[in-house]
């Protein structure tokens, strides 16, 4: 009898013994599950703060790139505007034309504003091909003649013009004249030596007479009679 209560009393501990620790194992996953899930919220958080970190980065690094962009168009625009005011201007152009007997030049003043540049020198020239304001004096280039292009370089003005100018008839004071008015022209830009291309190309003789290998050297405008 008394054995088989030890016995009864052995088992009974063990149970007890074993549900103890059972319930022990049961609390100690209940609380690794929770730091687990709290572990899960932190990072979860971080996650959150971190990705809005990034968009407002994002939006930061975007208006810098605006800024930068408005202020580089502004400068731009105020570099633009700085050009536009430092190229000169003449306020009259004057044009070069002969008598109707190739003996005498006048000046022609043309109250006509053009910049001191390329643009402007080749906006004078356009006015010289239009042809004189009188009957009494003469173009001594072909009607049809343009100018192809001009071009600034080194104290030198360079005019090309295009091949129809060999059909003029001028003889050699005529052309002795065209070019001297090619080169006053030019003398009113600042430019006191001009190289004249035909086609582009630089011609030996030009309209079979002259040697236009060297530049023409313009003369003093005041030797020349203003045409009223």
């Amino acid at each position: 009898m008394m054995k088989k209560m030890k016995s009864i009393i052995l088992t009974a501990s063990a149970v007890f013994l074993l549900s103890a620790c059972g319930e022990g194992n049961t609390d100690e996953e209940v609380t690794g599950s929770s730091v687990n899930n709290g572990n899960n919220e932190n990072l979860d958080v971080n996650e959150a703060n971190n990705h809005e970190e990034d968009n407002e980065n994002n939006a930061n690094e975007h208006n810098v790139n605006e800024n930068n962009q408005a202020n580089q168009n502004e400068n731009n625009n105020e570099d633009q505007e700085a050009n536009e005011e430092a190229v000169e201007t003449l306020s009259s152009v004057s044009l070069y034309f002969s008598d109707d007997q190739l003996l005498e030049s006048y000046r022609v003043i043309v109250e006509e504003e053009v910049t001191l540049d390329e643009d402007g020198a080749m906006d004078a020239f356009d006015l010289w091909l239009e042809g004189p304001p009188a009957d009494d004096l003469y173009l001594l280039v072909p009607e049809d003649v343009s100018v192809q292009s001009i071009s600034f370089d080194h104290g030198t003005a360079t005019i090309s013009f295009s091949p129809e100018i060999n059909d003029a008839n001028l003889g050699t004071s005529g052309e002795l004249m065209l070019t001297e008015h090619i080169a006053m022209m030019f003398e009113q830009f600042g430019y006191h030596e001009t190289a004249i291309l035909i086609d582009g190309e630089v011609t030996d003789y030009f309209l079979g007479h002259m040697d236009l290998q060297d530049p023409v050297q313009a003369g003093n405008p005041e030797d020349y009679d203003i045409y009223e």
